[in-house]
């Protein structure tokens, strides 16, 4: 994915023009991408992540609202120098 800079007050784009490229944004970073068709393989390894995945956000859900909890993992996700919030974090914890 490219980031794309530009001078302040420059543009802002999003979406994809003549199925070549496609513009977005990111954490507040403008991207410009291939444009990509996408597909859905629908294996069942696919379908087992997607299982895996749902469980762990509801497992995340129930505690997220915990005190303490959200705070933890969003000053945890802070101080990993990464562009991820402490949901995101987490999640990844819990898939691992």
């Amino acid at each position: 994915m490219a980031i794309v800079r530009t001078p302040i007050l420059s543009f802002k784009a999003s979406g994809t023009l003549s199925r070549s490229v496609t513009y977005g944004n990111w954490k507040t970073l403008n991207t410009v991408r291939e444009y990509v068709v996408p597909t859905d393989p629908n294996t069942p390894a696919q379908q087992e992540q997607r299982t895996a995945l749902a469980d762990a956000v509801a497992f995340a859900r129930t505690i997220w609202s915990l005190p303490g909890i959200k705070a933890a993992w969003n000053r945890q996700a802070a101080r990993s120098g990464k562009r991820i919030t402490g949901w995101n974090l987490f999640l990844t914890f819990l898939m691992e």
